[in-house]
């Protein structure tokens, strides 16, 4: 039987976390969140002009294969433009899953600030209302009881800077993917 954790110990002060250590804590996060609410959106950002190969598909299918383990639907379009697409043709009758709640995870969304920026925390919360106020208009549009982005994740890849490079105010946790590497294009 799980262990109950209230949402303080799900993400503690420690926004950073090892590739598997960040996929566990957003599975436990989700699972709180899922507690009470039907639906979590969890958002997958990249670092902003250094976004590619770093494991937003991969830490994606990572949290989607535990939920679809465990007979949860989850949809996962790759960007934001592509999540009406992606309710519209989600045709699976709820009474297939285990549960009448479900994930919704988009990824490689744009990471648009940086910490260094002087007027980061004034943009970073004006394009956070636009990120969210996009989401609910879909999901109302799609009949889904979603309202905003749940919470925000930015993946990178150390070899390539550090944090400091790379963290943004846009993510609640930072995952640092040290096994990423160049795919072969």
């Amino acid at each position: 039987m799980k262990e109950k954790l209230n949402l303080h110990e799900l993400l503690p002060e420690k926004r950073e976390y090892s590739f598997e250590e960040g996929v566990e804590k957003i599975i436990q996060k989700i699972e709180f969140l899922l507690g009470g609410q039907d639906y979590v959106v969890v958002a997958i950002y990249g670092p902003t002009l250094n976004d590619t190969d770093v494991g937003k598909s991969t830490l994606k299918s990572a949290i989607c294969s535990y939920f679809i383990r465990n007979n949860m639907p989850v949809i996962s379009p790759d960007r934001l433009d592509y999540l009406p697409h992606h309710l519209k043709n989600l045709e699976i009758p709820q009474e297939s899953y285990a549960s009448n709640k479900g994930v919704i995870i988009l990824g490689a969304l744009d990471c648009v600030i940086k910490k260094k920026d002087p007027r980061s925390d004034e943009i970073v919360e004006k394009y956070k209302k636009i990120e969210d106020s996009r989401v609910a208009k879909i999901c109302k549009e799609g009949d889904l009881p979603v309202s905003k982005i749940d919470f925000r994740v930015l993946i990178y890849r150390p070899d390539r800077g550090s944090l400091e490079d790379f963290d943004s105010p846009m993510a609640d946790m930072v995952i640092r993917n040290d096994q990423a590497i160049d795919k072969l294009r």
